[in-house]
């Protein structure tokens, strides 16, 4: 298993355990915590970094504003 794949789990698990803490979709519309569309390890590992303080000390990651969330194209 490459090391990007090690993080990329262990992204997943913060991802699940930040949704126990938070709420299932808890994590939708928030400020990205990751590039998914190109990942590396330095970025997974921030992304990983930033879910598990959230979790630690209770606050949730900010949300896009209504605003903001119209003007975004996926």
């Amino acid at each position: 298993m490459s090391k990007l794949n090690t993080y990329l789990k262990q992204l997943n698990k913060a991802h699940d355990d930040y949704e126990t803490k938070f709420g299932k979709g808890s994590l939708e519309d928030t400020i990205p915590y990751f590039d998914p569309v190109n990942p590396d390890i330095d970025n997974v590992q921030k992304g990983i970094n930033m879910l598990n303080k959230a979790i630690e000390t209770g606050k949730p990651l900010p949300k896009f504003s209504k605003e903001v969330q119209s003007d975004i194209i996926y």
